[in-house]
């Protein structure tokens, strides 16, 4: 019996789930993709077995492109109390048995469903420390009812961890303790030997210029997955 699992969908249609990567000349982007799938036929004996094509669970923290379901364990721990020997075993031994038993509502290779009207796309971006499996349980849901639904694992930092086909990783960037400083003009001790102009003072990076770097970086990733949809 699993731990933990999610709430069922409320929608007309069983869901599916697969990851993959979308890549560009200028973007690499690793999304998972929760779709509608056709509900089994009651009336026919052995529909909706697991073992039948297309209705086997997915898993929700799957070993894809290397990433094991320790490596996202591990991330978050770190990002709940920064890198540290106390977050390996925190994420060992705290987040692993409750991250890997977790049972998903999703189904792995499923046929799309076509919903009346059509299939409504929607990127899905998860916040800070998360992941492309963050909001699943929102994510599912929207696909029961119809939604072509991306969920982007960013690479500008703000994701506990994110994890490319080739293997490289991508850890979350901290916030530099001197980034909660607000910046102040000063003058400098010890006499006239540098200027006093305090635009060109040395000063603290702050909180927005640090935060605002990463939105940038995934305001273009955003856009970049809204091109891949409209492509498909």
């Amino acid at each position: 019996m699993p731990f933990l699992e999610f709430p069922e969908p409320t929608g007309p249609f069983d869901v599916g789930q697969c990851d993959c990567l979308w890549s560009s000349p200028d973007h690499k982007l690793v999304v998972r993709i929760f779709y509608p799938t056709p509900k089994p036929d009651p009336a026919l004996e052995g529909d909706n077995k697991a073992d039948k094509p297309g209705r086997k669970r997915a898993a929700w923290l799957p070993d894809t492109y290397g990433a094991r379901t320790i490596s996202y364990a591990e991330a978050y721990a770190k990002f709940m109390w920064r890198p540290g020997i106390n977050s390996a075993v925190i994420g060992t031994l705290g987040f692993l048995p409750l991250m890997h038993n977790v049972q998903t509502r999703t189904l792995e290779a499923a046929p799309l469903a076509h919903p009346p009207g059509g299939l409504r796309p929607l990127v899905y971006s998860h916040g800070l420390g998360g992941s492309r499996s963050c909001y699943s349980a929102v994510c599912v849901d929207l696909a029961s009812h119809g939604y072509f639904v991306v969920a982007p694992e960013h690479t500008d930092g703000s994701a506990s961890l994110s994890v490319m086909p080739d293997k490289t990783i991508i850890e979350h960037k901290f916030v530099p303790n001197k980034a909660v400083i607000k910046t102040q003009e000063k003058r400098i001790p010890g006499g006239f030997t540098r200027s006093l102009v305090p635009a060109l003072q040395p000063r603290p990076l702050t909180q927005y210029e640090f935060r605002n770097k990463q939105l940038q970086v995934r305001a273009k990733e955003i856009i970049f997955a809204a091109d891949c949809i409209e492509s498909l």
